[in-house]
């Protein structure tokens, strides 16, 4: 329905609707055979802004909350789904869309907090060596 200026009407729903709706969408989600994969990057950047970096991880060691750890838990995840012969996807294309979309912007996140963390680093030996020369 489109009001006389061309904008799309809201449709009035109630609240038991709205509520039905929100369960059935997290249901969807929380079902999704990419969902635990999405909550395996959310993890990794609240752990990446959380804890402080270690420089053993740093140096040959690998970092669980890395963009490169991320990889592999990828390539173990799809081997898994694999495995176990279960689709990576569901006959709801938007929400396989929506889930996909998901990963890639929290993978780019990670991938920034991992610049900031460098870009920290780097700041704070600068720093130091600056005090230190005085």
């Amino acid at each position: 329905v489109r009001h006389a200026g061309g904008f799309p009407q809201k449709a009035i729903i109630s609240d038991e609707q709205f509520g039905s709706d929100l369960k059935k969408d997290t249901e969807a989600l929380h079902n999704h055979p990419l969902f635990p994969l999405l909550a395996l990057i959310f993890e990794k950047c609240q752990l990446a802004t959380c804890t402080p970096r270690d420089s053993s991880f740093r140096n040959g060691g690998m970092d669980i909350s890395s963009s490169d750890s991320f990889q592999e838990d990828i390539a173990v995840f799809t081997k898994e789904m694999s495995n176990a012969n279960r689709p990576l996807l569901t006959s709801n294309q938007e929400l396989n869309f929506l889930m996909i979309q998901a990963i890639h912007v929290l993978r780019f996140h990670l991938l920034e907090i991992e610049k900031v963390h460098e870009l920290c680093d780097n700041f704070c030996t600068r720093y130091i060596a600056c005090l230190k020369s005085k």
